[in-house]
């Protein structure tokens, strides 16, 4: 799946000139948005804010795109997989290393107020469906807990409490399903710093994309500037930018270059990982190892020695990948409650056209 994609090379040398950057920007509202309270990325996306006639004329550039360029899938859903390259090989790679821990799962808040009947019959029903084929087998399972921001009644007390009966009790818990402005900051309150949540969800955040309004990508915006992946002109680079941050040490203080290979680790597609304790070392250990050329292809093993596990403390065993919700609900939960939501403004008169 990665060869068809081309996903190794999406980051820096992907098929996407400025100008369509710019306009899957302006059409779907995401945001890599700081973290929460546990240290996970925060990954917002607005659904119910999208702008339909720019992701219908988003929808047709990356249609065209993909022939002229010869890709397997519409461009607009390639970029969204980029974005998650992203997440997987910049941002849990930078916060494991600031951390000092092994970081490898997202807080998503996906946002469906406003989800109607004039977005099942729009190209996003197409984009959502794809999105959650292709995300599957890439990123699996890489989400820390979902919350349904905003999300029609009738879903969160009636469809909700009957689908999840389907699903393990651990994976029941990572999805959080609200409906009221009130519950939604109460419930992010408990995840993440006030000043950290946007005022849209409650919260006194003042970066710029909060007090601008508008969402452009939040980090991933930040980090192709700094990377220089797009030009002023328009042009995209076509090599990857090295880093400037001497050799010896990265920007977060870590030895060895760890912030020229930083962008290469996936840390999620390490298989396995096995440690002992829970001392910091140990977790930094671990951090340097996934961060390691081709940690990403096997297993990962941090021995350490016999002596480091005398102490009472068991040898961990964390899967990654294997324990948190799929991808797969994060599309297919937005379809739910664009389906029931019709069925509410239908019911009471007020049907979105």
């Amino acid at each position: 799946a990665r060869a068809k994609l081309r996903s190794d090379s999406l980051l820096h040398n992907g098929p996407f000139p400025q100008s369509f950057r710019d306009m899957y920007l302006a059409a779907v509202p995401f945001s890599f948005h700081k973290t929460d309270r546990q240290g996970h990325p925060v990954l917002i996306l607005r659904y119910g804010s999208i702008d339909l006639e720019a992701f219908r004329r988003l929808w047709a550039a990356g249609e065209t795109l993909q022939k002229s360029s010869g890709l397997a899938i519409n461009a607009a859903v390639l970029f969204h997989l980029r974005a998650m390259e992203y997440a997987t090989k910049v941002v849990m790679a930078q916060e494991s290393l600031r951390q000092g821990t092994v970081v490898d799962r997202i807080l998503a808040i996906m946002d469906v107020g406003g989800l109607g009947m004039k977005h099942l019959n729009s190209p996003l029903k197409a984009f959502l469906g794809a999105v959650s084929k292709e995300s599957t087998p890439l990123f699996p399972e890489t989400l820390h807990a979902t919350v349904m921001a905003n999300a029609p009644w009738l879903v969160v007390k009636a469809a909700w409490p009957i689908a999840k009966t389907f699903l393990h009790p651990v994976t029941q818990d990572k999805f959080i399903m609200l409906s009221s402005a009130g519950e939604l900051k109460a419930k992010l309150s408990e995840m993440m710093a006030l000043e950290d949540i946007p005022p849209y969800f409650g919260g006194s955040c003042r970066c710029p994309e909060c007090v601008g309004g508008k969402l452009r990508g939040g980090s991933l915006w930040a980090w192709e500037e700094e990377e220089g992946i797009f030009s002023l002109s328009g042009k995209r680079r076509t090599d990857p930018v090295k880093s400037e941050v001497p050799q010896d040490q990265d920007r977060h203080g870590a030895a060895d270059g760890s912030a020229a290979r930083r962008r290469d680790a996936c840390i999620p597609c390490a298989k396995l990982l096995r440690w002992t304790g829970s001392a910091k070392e140990d977790d930094a250990e671990v951090t340097q190892a996934l961060l390691q050329p081709g940690a990403s292809e096997g297993v990962v093993e941090v021995a350490g020695d016999a002596d480091r596990a005398i102490d009472d403390k068991p040898t961990q065993e964390i899967a990654l990948g294997h324990s948190s919700i799929p991808w797969t609900w994060l599309a297919a939960a937005s379809l739910v409650a664009l389906v029931i939501g019709m069925f509410v403004r239908y019911a009471s008169g007020r049907m979105a056209v």
